[in-house]
């Protein structure tokens, strides 16, 4: 992390200034340079899910094991339906989200970054899962 954005970071005195929200419907979350996004659009997503016929049908289901924890070969779409299956509230799905967007925002790019954006993106979800751990 640059200099700039550590002292950026050292001055942050309210945390709410940083998190804005999202009113396009998605469920998406991002980072950019003023803050972190949040989606609202989660909210309905997971209305409509908790009434799908499969929801919560093992709520025990895990997407990975002690030993794929760090490393797994996941994708967003398989992460969606272990929420499903586990029938997830919004907020477990906005506090995973929180955790990899703010990886994002202090300094490893996204997926849309030019460049080695796919690898930024996989070396985020890398540490938030280290992290996490």
């Amino acid at each position: 992390m640059n200099d700039i954005k550590r002292e950026e970071l050292q001055n942050i005195t309210d945390y709410k200034e940083l998190l804005h929200f999202d009113y396009s419907g998605n469920v998406t979350a991002y980072a950019n340079n003023t803050g972190i996004i949040i989606p609202i659009g989660s909210f309905h997503a997971f209305e409509t899910i908790k009434n799908l016929p499969y929801a919560g049908s093992d709520k025990n289901h895990k997407c990975f094991t002690l030993e794929t924890l760090i490393e797994n070969d996941n994708t967003f779409e398989e992460y969606i339906e272990h929420l499903i299956l586990i029938k997830a509230d919004v907020l477990t799905y906005l506090n995973d989200l929180l955790l990899h967007e703010s990886i994002h925002f202090c300094g490893s790019g996204g997926s849309n970054t030019l460049g080695a954006g796919a690898f930024r993106e996989g070396l985020n979800e890398y540490l938030t899962r280290h992290i996490a751990k």
